[in-house]
């Protein structure tokens, strides 16, 4: 092809499997190159099929052997380590992501908007442990209606409808265990005052 080379060419950035096809394109020799366009991209179409492009940004490193992993492989290839830890279920749609990306491959959801998910659902968790049932249902519901995490707030809505029957239950328990004793009082003085009044 036509035109002068670049002046510099930083060949430890340019991926492997396209390295040779780039190269040949830059030639400072322009017999060397390709001579039609046509021909570049055959030959970088080529490069292209013959393998994945690996890159830094897609590899997944494995924390036990440092073995560097394709984003879907969920063991290490090089040592079998179980790389569940470095994926998480996207909240609004349940692909598994890796950690730390910005946007979910399926449904766009933005780091963002999955960490504002997370502090939500932080939230109406403590709401229901500090037996703030309203809050917890207000959080929860407000969850449900944008779709995030919809699975974990509808089971804190069935946590606070569990826990307030189970307060429910207590309290009619109380009060049962009350009216026993009142009644059993209220026997007793009565047996008392059936007493007196026969000795009189």
């Amino acid at each position: 092809m036509t035109g002068t080379s670049p002046e510099q060419i930083r060949e430890s950035l340019i991926p492997d499997e396209i390295r040779p096809v780039l190269l040949k394109a830059v030639d400072p020799n322009h017999r060397h190159r390709f001579q039609t366009a046509r021909e570049f991209d055959e030959a970088l179409l080529g490069a292209l099929s013959t393998g994945a492009l690996r890159t830094e940004a897609v590899d997944l490193p494995c924390a036990q052997c440092g073995n560097r992993n394709a984003l879907d492989v969920k063991f290490c290839e090089r040592c079998g380590r179980d790389l569940a830890d470095q994926f998480e279920p996207c909240p609004k749609c349940k692909r598994e992501n890796r950690k730390g990306i910005e946007y979910c491959g399926t449904c766009g959801l933005s780091a963002v908007e999955r960490q504002a998910a997370h502090t939500l659902l932080a939230e109406a968790h403590e709401h229901l442990r500090s037996a703030r049932y309203g809050s917890a249902i207000e959080v929860a519901s407000r969850g449900i209606r944008e779709s995030l995490l919809k699975e974990q707030f509808e089971g804190i809505l069935t946590n606070v409808e569990r826990k307030q029957a189970d307060e429910l239950l207590r309290s009619v328990r109380e009060d049962l265990r009350k009216a026993r004793y009142t009644l059993a009082v209220g026997r007793a003085t009565h047996g008392l005052e059936g007493r007196f009044f026969q000795d009189e």
